[in-house]
């Protein structure tokens, strides 16, 4: 029954109810309305076996992929005969002109047969319901191109919370600017969709949650972690006998990865260790907030690590200032407001269980002339 979902009657008018052929069979309504009868749809057509043919279906006594059709006609049958039924159908689809259903086809038939000329007339709906549809969506007017929106509030006016970003939405600020308009000053956010899976999301916490124990694990504990952080993200116990290979070699990259780290003479210094930097404007001070995930040091050397599950933004892109994220923690570190300050000398993206790539070519790059390098951060930085 986990495969099976029950959506509830939520966003529709309460008398109406869409139901599947079955359901709809077991009740009663004033008006029955069958949608879809094109050929394809209702009847659909029998999906073929992956290993079983016709002809082995019937040697070993299994019904034929036909018998659905018989299934289907009998709720046609059923659901045909109310009271007062509304049968409808789409002349187009995706790929063309459709073909109606048999059982539509074979009525309309019946009908010319027995009626003769009069069929047209038995035929054409009492009421002009695809007129009064279209007219839903007619112009009345004469369509007038709007004007491209250049919303401009006044600076007190765009940041009603805080004027300030964090290292992850200068990402999209570079790339999108309208959408952090839209969510700062408009305040639009877009809903979760209804019946929504987990996704890269939930996972990506999860296991970043179970890297913060990393050091000095073993695979049997990160295996244990990665599960128990997974469940709180809120992932079934029985999805893990899917998940149990992915977990498993997880937990085993993650834990070599670490131990290499520490033979090659890194240390860790600090975990999701937050930041907050102020940059003084003519008004108020805008405030650049950020999280590291991992700190690691070596002698004179410091790395800033980032974990990644997903896709992770390339070296070009960061060079070219469109993903800012990692040299601006930098010049957090730099300015002291990543714990001790100190020169970031590496910018280290680790996806577990693929593989880790700095951003930093030989020689090492200096944060500030990195920054100063990223024009498209800088003209932003400055009109803000």
């Amino acid at each position: 029954m986990r495969g099976r979902v029950a959506r509830p009657r939520f966003g529709t008018e309460d008398r109406l109810q869409i139901l599947g052929p079955l359901e709809a069979r077991m009740l009663e309504a004033d008006t029955v309305i069958l949608g879809s009868l094109n050929e394809g749809v209702w009847p659909a057509h029998p999906t073929p076996h992956p290993v079983l043919s016709p002809g082995m279906r019937a040697a070993i006594g299994l019904s034929a992929p036909e018998r659905r059709f018989g299934l289907a006609a009998h709720d046609f049958e059923a659901l045909a005969a109310k009271p007062n039924v509304i049968m409808t159908r789409s002349m187009r689809g995706d790929d063309g002109p459709t073909v109606q259903s048999r059982w539509l086809w074979r009525l309309t038939t019946l009908v010319r047969g027995a009626l003769g000329d009069a069929a047209d007339e038995a035929l054409t709906p009492e009421k002009p319901w695809l007129e009064w549809a279209r007219a839903l969506d007619a112009n009345r007017g004469v369509p007038r191109p709007a004007r491209r929106p250049a919303p401009c509030p006044p600076l007190d006016k765009r940041w009603p919370k805080k004027r300030g970003l964090s290292v992850t939405q200068i990402s999209k600020w570079v790339r999108d600017p309208y959408s952090v308009y839209a969510q700062n000053i408009l305040g639009l956010y877009a809903f979760d969709p209804l019946d929504q899976t987990m996704g890269g999301r939930e996972f990506g916490l999860a296991v970043h949650a179970a890297l913060e124990n990393i050091d000095g694990a073993s695979t049997k504990l990160m295996e244990k972690l990665l599960k128990q952080e997974l469940s709180k993200a809120g992932y079934e116990t029985h999805s893990f006998a899917r998940m149990d290979v992915r977990i498993n070699a997880l937990a085993e990259w993650s834990v070599n990865w670490a131990k290499d780290r520490k033979d090659n003479g890194w240390t860790k210094v600090d975990i999701e260790k937050k930041g907050r930097l102020e940059f003084p404007t003519n008004g108020e001070a805008f405030i650049l907030t950020g999280i590291a995930d991992r700190i690691e040091r070596k002698g004179s050397d410091t790395a800033i690590i980032d974990f990644k599950t997903g896709a992770y933004p390339k070296y070009k892109e960061v060079q070219a200032g469109f993903d800012p994220q990692m040299p601006l923690l930098g010049i957090m570190l730099g300015y002291g407001e990543l714990g001790k300050k100190a020169e970031a000398t590496d910018y280290l993206y680790v996806k577990p269980g693929d593989k880790e790539y700095s951003l930093v070519k030989s020689p090492p790059a200096n944060t500030k002339r990195m920054l100063m390098n990223m024009p498209v951060m800088r003209s932003k930085l400055c009109r803000t």
